[in-house]
């Protein structure tokens, strides 16, 4: 497998959000090769937790993420390519949402800067 896509597979398995090194191999040496990879192009950042070797995308790295999202849509037909699609609203089955909740644009905001993060 060439380098390139070496990087794309592992740009997309590591995805938006923090993942722990051994999500990315159980094999420490096959892990510490995969981030210096990518270090190497600027994509991960790395930070420590205790004994924990946390692992995340950098801005550049995000950028290759949304451009890979851009091409699956693309290629899985749910799109044009360069337009954004819009996502539906999720819907809650079986209840009724509470009156703060209804129409409130602030949700959407915090939904959208919600990040997940692992925590030690």
């Amino acid at each position: 497998m060439d380098e390139f896509t070496r990087i794309v597979m592992w740009v997309n398995r590591i995805g938006s959000s923090e993942v722990l090194a051994t999500e990315i191999s159980r094999n420490t040496k096959k892990a510490k090769e995969v981030i210096s990879l990518l270090s190497k192009y600027g994509l991960v950042r790395e930070s420590r937790k205790g004994r924990l070797r946390i692992v995340s995308l950098s801005p550049k790295g995000l950028e290759v993420y949304r451009y890979l999202e851009m091409a699956k849509r693309v290629v899985y037909g749910e799109g044009p390519a360069g337009e954004p699609v819009e996502e539906a609203e999720p819907e809650v089955a079986g209840a009724e949402l509470p009156s703060f909740a209804r129409d409130n644009p602030w949700l959407k905001v915090l939904a959208e800067k919600v990040r997940p993060r692992v925590s030690a």
